[in-house]
């Protein structure tokens, strides 16, 4: 099918995992899968400078979703300022307490108010092992800040036991990206790894999540992501590209 509004875009992040990578390689890999886009977390540095990363880009004709700090972004044409959660791990077992909800509310206003500056979207990303990784804690974040938008990450959403499908839809005005991962919980449960294998090797519902997207009529950025791959990151990449092509995008 070509009845998609969205853009598809590979997360540099399993890249990240093999030292010595050649990031300007990287790139090529990626456009050469078919990815229109990409959103990093390799840092401007890697890249020698902004204005080799810009040619780089351009002339594999790849889009910009996010990378380092805002301002960065914005001067690589950039569309997103991502924020995350602070990690659960102080509160072990025990109940977060409700200050610091407040302290985190508090930084996403903030964070709507710099990507303003920047003209960027701000999107809260949803994140297992975080202070709002289940839906009641999301909408104790997003409930309280208006002009904070989501980043659905499947993965997450399905790690933490929540209907990918079902929160995407609850939350569709406020759905800025998407990071679209597949996620298989007995990996994490048996091996100590995270729960998270390329498209196709989990239990999303891949099809049905894309649907959604088009009965939506989503038309940002869709990144996918495979945050601790067991194969080369391209080959995982790969994967993910070829389970996307058999339903037609």
């Amino acid at each position: 099918m070509t009845d998609r509004k969205w853009r598809l875009a590979a997360h540099t992040i399993p890249w990240t995992k093999e030292p010595g990578t050649d990031v300007f390689r990287m790139l090529e890999e990626i456009a050469g899968l078919g990815y229109e886009g990409v959103q990093f977390m390799h840092a401007v540095g890697a890249f020698g400078s902004e204005a080799a990363l810009a040619e780089a880009m351009r002339r594999l004709g790849l889009g910009m979703v996010s990378i380092g700090g805002p301002e960065e972004t914005a001067r690589l044409g950039g569309t997103i300022h991502q924020v995350g959660a602070p990690w659960r791990a102080p509160f072990g077992d025990g109940p977060v307490p409700d200050e610091e909800y407040d302290r985190f509310v508090a930084a996403c206003a903030e964070a709507v108010e710099t990507a303003r500056r920047y003209g960027l979207i701000p999107a809260y990303h949803n994140h297992l092992w975080t202070i709002a990784e289940t839906e009641e804690e999301t909408d104790r974040i997003v409930s309280r800040v208006p002009g904070l938008k989501l980043c659905s990450d499947t993965g997450h959403w399905l790690g933490a036991d929540v209907d990918p499908i079902a929160i995407t839809r609850k939350y569709a005005d406020r759905l800025a990206l998407v990071h679209l991962k597949d996620c298989y919980k007995p990996r994490f449960i048996l091996n100590k790894r995270t729960p998270f294998v390329p498209l196709g090797q989990g239990t999303l519902d891949l099809a049905g999540f894309l649907d959604l997207l088009r009965e939506l009529d989503y038309a940002g950025w869709v990144v996918v992501e495979d945050d601790d791959p067991e194969v080369p990151a391209v080959q995982a990449m790969r994967i993910s590209r070829e389970a996307l092509s058999r339903l037609g995008v």
